[in-house]
């Protein structure tokens, strides 16, 4: 869409009319926009439809996940090399998790005091006190940290964690100093429970552990993608549970040894509930096979296997299956962490292929050609450094060597291999986009050769045209010469002037000839 907007600033307009016509029919933001939003560099034309609908920009800023990796790829680079604050590092994240678990155990301790209730001396009460005082200074001087780096940004609704952690150290502060004034009345002030409730949410912050502990991050993110999928699971298991609960309480809801099984609907919901969870099921399997015969204990044994072994082993599986599927898309490194072991993973590579590449350079030119290539390739460190960067070795290498060698110069440096190959990363197990890349290349040189054969034809037709023109400009001269000398000479008699009337005619068909051939040149 970048190259679009750069050479064909019409074709943009149009592409983003159509765009934002779509985005007002639908409700939803344009590609157009979504581009603006991303920050520079971009195109003129679409900063015009930004500045046009900033609005729908602003709400793709903040729904786009696509703009918000963007960004933080942008500002990645854009810290790349410069001093990061302390306050957003890693070890200021361990430090303030530690000192939110120490505040919960503070919680505790002040929670076991007051339910027992235990007896306290004055001075020690007013050494917890001041210990959460020194926590909550810790908890703003936090917040003040963070405000002071990423400005006040850091508290709006569009940053969720930053809200949340300033709306629970803001409501922490209320109940501290509302304890402080109980603490000093003597007892005329008592700490209500919605004020006990505040100083409980403040545990919530619990949950910062998770952006220090990448495992339990990932538990949590497994278990909420997966909501969706298990609660279809227990609707299903609900629904088993109350046919089972209508076919016993109509089979056995009448026998007296039996109500306290499924003498009502809401009783028989709950027994098979305990039967789902393995609880105690022996027992009431044991009761209902004494007074209702051998054959209830198939029922038992189908629906444990239905419910309990099939259908809870299914909702774990789904569990599961969230969490690999997250922890394949989700990296243990920073965006920073990531360019830098980028940039270190691509430098051993190109070291490791510098060796092979000069092992492997017979004529010593830094160059290699196609044969080179396939000797290449046959090496076991090459094949063990192609597999280690994920790159297919399924094709020909004469086929390989083709794709990598884009301009089809017939050989190649040892840069020009390595920024070939890690382009190439990945195809192992995408080998149809290497096919693809493979035809692109033919296709790319295809089109290279006909604007040779074309650049050729203009260049032979340009020279003949200006031999033409170079051949008629110099008769031209050759005739106004002649003309000047017969105008600059003596008074000739009438016979005297056809010479003049003959060099007019010729001048004219001169200039008929010169009218031709420019026409044939425009044409």
């Amino acid at each position: 869409l970048k190259s679009i907007a750069s050479h064909h600033p019409f074709g943009a307009r149009r592409l983003g009319a159509r765009q934002s016509v779509a985005m007002a029919g639908a409700g939803e933001p344009s590609k157009a926009t979504a581009l603006a939003a991303a920050g520079p560099p971009v195109p003129g034309a679409w900063l015009e439809l930004d500045k046009n609908n900033p609005m729908a920009a602003s709400r793709l800023r903040e729904s786009s996940e696509v703009l918000g990796d963007l960004r933080k790829l942008q500002d990645a680079m854009a810290r790349v090399g410069k001093p990061q604050p302390w306050i957003n590092s890693s070890q200021a994240d361990v430090l303030f998790a530690c000192i939110i678990v120490a505040y919960a155990v503070l919680t505790g301790v002040d929670v076991e005091i007051t339910v027992r209730p235990i007896l306290i001396s004055d001075e020690v009460a007013l050494a917890m006190l001041v210990g959460q005082g020194v926590f909550m200074s810790i908890f703003v001087l936090e917040l003040v940290l963070h405000i002071l780096t990423d400005g006040l940004r850091y508290i709006f609704p569009s940053n969720p964690a930053g809200c949340f952690d300033a709306i629970v150290i803001i409501t922490g502060l209320v109940e501290f100093i509302f304890s402080v004034i109980t603490q000093f009345s003597g007892g005329a002030m008592s700490a209500t429970g919605p004020m006990r409730l505040i100083r409980l949410l403040r545990l919530v912050r619990l949950v910062r552990i998770l952006l220090v502990c990448k495992r339990l991050k990932l538990l949590f993110v497994g278990m909420f993608s997966s909501i969706s999928t298990v609660s279809w699971a227990f609707v299903l298991l609900l629904m088993l549970m109350y046919l089972g609960t209508l076919f016993c309480v109509i089979l056995l809801g009448k026998q007296p040894d039996l109500q306290d099984y499924f003498g009502s609907v809401g009783i028989g919901l709950f027994t098979h509930f305990q039967i789902v969870t393995l609880e105690a099921w022996p027992d009431i399997a044991d009761d209902v096979i004494e007074v209702g015969g051998p054959l209830w204990g198939l029922y038992f044994v189908a629906f444990i296997c239905i419910s309990s072994l099939a259908l809870m082993n299914l909702v774990t599986g789904v569990v599961c299956e969230k969490l690999i599927c997250f922890s394949s898309h989700e990296e243990d490194l920073g965006d920073e962490d990531q360019l830098e072991a980028y940039r270190a993973e691509r430098k051993l590579f190109k070291d490791k292929l510098h060796e092979i590449f000069v092992a492997c350079d017979d004529d010593g030119s830094m160059t290699i050609d196609c044969n080179e290539f396939v000797s290449m390739l046959q090496k076991k460190d090459m094949k063990r450094l192609l597999k280690g960067m994920d790159v297919s070795t399924d094709l020909d290498p004469r086929q390989l060597f083709e794709i990598l060698d884009e301009q089809d110069a017939g050989s190649m440096s040892c840069d020009e291999v390595a920024e070939a190959l890690l382009r190439l990363r990945g195809s192992r197990r995408h080998l149809h986009s290497m096919m693809l890349q493979r035809d692109f290349v033919r296709c790319n040189r295809r089109q290279l050769r006909q604007i040779n054969m074309l650049e050729e034809a203009v260049g032979q037709r340009t020279k003949e045209d200006l031999a033409a023109f170079e051949k008629g400009l110099t008769e031209d001269l050759d005739n106004l010469e002649q003309y000047l000398a017969l105008a600059g000479g003596p008074p000739t008699s009438r016979r005297g002037d056809k010479p003049s009337r003959r060099h007019s005619k010729e001048k004219d068909k001169e200039r008929d000839r010169d009218r031709d051939r420019d026409r044939d040149r425009d044409r």
